[in-house]
């Protein structure tokens, strides 16, 4: 019966929104012609249309009502079957003769037909012949009429707010996923030109490690030479000094003026090959400090353009959120206006308030 009860409400929904939006249609036209103090909303007699589309979607309410008090027939029976055995031994316990299912059916079944009342009761009211008779119905049955109206009001009320809040949050995980995507791509971007510079940065520091290593090594092969060289050169102008003069002195006085001549040569040269090895220094440390600093320059933007989209995001969901309850006052404010605007028409509130133009 629950089922049934929960079937019938949005039926009810699409049988009186049509009809409904003809006579608010109906209703600024007649409140421009005459006025709002000599209206009543029933007092235009439905279309052909109208009256179509009501007779059909009666006969299929009736139809629907009576399909389901028979599903739901056949199987209280067969509940009631297998649990007659479980119910018998709850009297026997408690010694009480009351029936909750028979009570709840009883209930479920009196709701439903209130429902098919107030169905009828609207369906003589909006085919009423004549506008005596339909203000007399109205006048008599105002307060079924009101119940069903102000139901399906409150089913409209929950399906837009419902709709609204998933429309703000699929925009919301929309920006969410698009924010995503994109500081992911600038990570992946970051990472890729750090592991290039890296790699240009190693492969050139290699490079100059190995030429230094060169250089190094050509130095040492050079000072060997030339040991070799002096000392076999040295003996053979010793010993031809000696068998030419039968004494040393001169000669070491010579070659120590060679040897000082020769030791000041070579202290330029290894000045000179010092002052370039620092030059090649300092020009690779100032390189790698030029490098780093665009490495550097280049972090901190890629840093201030995520702050930059993270800000971003934050406003659009403060906007969203603002317009969102923008919204919701803006429909609070309609709806407030509209029973106003009703409250001329001598009907109930509730009647005035969702009967007005949407």
């Amino acid at each position: 019966m629950l089922t049934l009860a929960h079937a019938l409400l949005p039926r009810i929904h699409h049988l009186a929104v049509p009809l409904l939006s003809g006579c608010s249609n109906d209703l600024s036209s007649r409140r421009a012609a005459t006025g709002p103090s000599n209206f009543s909303i029933f007092n235009r007699r439905p279309t052909a249309e109208n009256r179509s589309r009501l007779q059909a979607l009666l006969s299929e309410e009736r139809y629907l009502a009576l399909d389901s008090y028979q599903t739901f027939g056949s199987n209280k029976k067969n509940k009631e079957q297998e649990a007659t055995k479980h119910t018998k031994d709850i009297k026997l316990q408690d010694g009480s003769g009351t029936n909750s299912c028979q009570e709840q059916n009883s209930c479920l079944e009196n709701q439903l037909e209130t429902y098919e009342w107030q169905l009828k009761i609207l369906h003589a009211v909006l085919t009423a012949s004549g506008e005596q008779e339909r203000e007399q119905l109205l006048k008599d049955h105002s307060g079924d009429i009101c119940t069903l109206i102000h139901s399906i009001s409150d089913k409209v009320k929950t399906e837009v707010r419902t709709d609204l809040n998933e429309l703000h949050e699929k925009h919301l995980k929309s920006i969410s996923e698009q924010y995503q995507s994109e500081a992911e791509e600038l990570r992946r971007i970051h990472r890729e030109e750090t592991a290039a510079l890296n790699e240009v940065f190693a492969s050139s520091e290699k490079t100059l490690k190995e030429e230094i290593e060169g250089l190094t090594s050509e130095l040492k092969l050079f000072k060997e030479l030339k040991r070799r060289v002096e000392e076999s050169t040295l003996k053979r102008d010793l010993q031809r000094n000696i068998e030419t003069h039968g004494s040393p002195g001169e000669f070491w006085e010579q070659e120590q003026e060679s040897l000082l001549f020769v030791i000041e040569m070579k202290r330029q040269h290894l000045q000179e090959q010092r002052s370039k090895l620092l030059q090649m220094q300092s020009m690779q440390n100032e390189d790698f400090k030029v490098r780093m600093e665009n490495y550097q320059s280049l972090i901190q933007q890629l840093s201030r353009e995520q702050n930059e989209l993270q800000e971003a995001l934050e406003q659009q969901a403060l906007q969203k959120q603002k317009l969102s309850q923008e919204k919701e006052e803006l429909l609070f404010k309609l709806l407030q206006q509209r029973t106003d605007s009703c409250s001329s028409f001598q009907l109930p509130p509730v009647l005035h308030t969702h009967l007005s133009p949407s």
